[in-house]
């Protein structure tokens, strides 16, 4: 494969990740009680701050992922 088709399937590959893992932190972090934390009647401030945690995890482990499959292809390359 050249080059472009490679970088078009890692990013296909990052995306998805991305979105399976965001998905699935966002609901295990909507099981967490922010009353606690946060003040009374701010639920869009605690809805955002779970989201954008939902994304940089999957983010992580997005990036992860690809850089073990990238260093798994060097080792047997």
């Amino acid at each position: 494969m050249d080059e472009l088709t490679v970088a078009i399937v890692k990013l296909v590959w990052f995306l998805v990740i991305l979105i399976v893992v965001a998905m699935i932190t966002y609901r295990a972090l909507g099981a967490v009680d922010y009353s606690k934390i946060f003040k009374a009647r701010s639920t869009w401030q605690i809805r955002t701050l779970v989201l954008l945690v939902s994304i940089i995890v999957g983010g992580l482990v997005g990036f992860i992922f690809l850089e073990f499959i990238g260093l798994l292809q060097n080792v047997f390359q």
